[in-house]
């Protein structure tokens, strides 16, 4: 799993399995309004135009 935060201050981090994505969450306390899932693949689509 690797996190880091991006200019704006939000903490994105990523893990291959959604499953522990959102037991990380959970570990901080993060309720659902204040994390969103999404794949990577859609994130690096956009980037190659």
């Amino acid at each position: 799993m690797y996190g880091l935060y991006d200019t704006e201050g939000i903490l994105r981090f990523t893990c291959s399995d959604k499953e522990a994505c959102i037991a990380y969450a959970k570990l901080f306390e993060f309720s659902s309004i204040e994390f969103s899932l999404m794949p990577l693949s859609d994130l690096t689509e956009g980037d190659n135009n």
